[in-house]
Parts: structure tokens; sequence; C-alpha cells
């Protein structure tokens, strides 16, 4: 909770960088064109956020099989074999920090996380336009996967 926390607040000054771990996150879509996200508590901001399954890329691993695992440690469910759909820079004023965004597809089960959010493309561009979704890197997929209208298939 934010609490808890300590907030620092400073002004950065032209010699200051920070590097965060490169990530990466997993745009996957439903055979009835729905996108597949999840909901986090993210405690920074002291709210749950709806957002694409993702995280940090550990040593070694390739950004797809980073994108992969943590589709799988959040949904519980299983894709198919992720394509590369973009790479952001997050903030480059002050930081390094990369998030490779991937493609992919997963049937879905009968029963699945109360986590998991199944959605309609178009409701999700709905919630982006109201505010209910401001994670950047599913802002991004989810406007490049609409504008690509069946651009993505799954083979």
């Amino acid at each position: 909770m934010m609490a808890n926390r300590v907030v620092v607040e400073h002004k950065i000054n032209a010699d200051t960088v920070y590097r965060f771990p490169e990530s990466a996150c997993l745009a996957c879509l439903t055979e009835v064109g729905q996108i597949i996200l999840v909901r986090q508590f993210r405690s920074v901001h002291d709210i749950e956020t709806i957002e694409l399954p993702g995280g940090k890329i550990m040593d070694g691993e390739a950004p797809a099989e980073a994108a992969s695992r943590e589709f799988m440690e959040e949904t519980g469910l299983e894709a198919s074999q992720p394509k590369h759909l973009f790479t952001l820079d997050m903030d480059l004023s002050v930081s390094i920090h990369k998030t490779h965004v991937f493609v992919a597809w997963a049937t879905i089960p009968p029963h699945v996380s109360g986590r998991v959010v199944l959605i309609s493309l178009g409701d999700a561009l709905a919630k982006i336009n109201c505010g209910a979704i401001t994670h950047a890197p599913t802002v991004a997929a989810i406007e490049r996967l609409a504008s690509n209208k069946g651009a993505f298939t799954n083979s």
C-alpha cells in the first residue's frame, strides 16, 4: 500500500540515467478474436490494472521465451509460438528500458483464473479511450492489433 512506502521525488539532472531490466509481454489472441489480459495490483499506484501478461527477462533468456513464461505464470494458459510484434523504448529521456511485445494465439478452456480478462479488441479500445487501460505496452499492442484487422493469423 502507498501508506507504507516512502516516495522520493527529485529533479532529474541531465547526467542521471535509470537502467531497468528488459521486459517482455505477450499479446495473446483467442480463436474468437479476444485478447487475453490480466488483472494486476500495482502497489506503487495503489490500483488494479488490466494489462498484458509480462515481466522481466531473466539472465540468459530470450525475449520470446520470457514472454511465453510470463504468460503461463500469470494466466495458467499455453500459447502458440510467439511472433515479435514490436519493441518499445519506455522512456528515452531518462531511462534505458526496453519492452519486447509478442503476439500469439491460445485456446481458452471452460474455466480460467479470475485474474484473466478476455476482451474483444473493440471493447479494449473503448477501455483505452475512457482511461481504464493505460499500461503503455498494452495500449500499443491493442492499437496495433486493432489497426491490422486480421493481418495476424494463427500460422
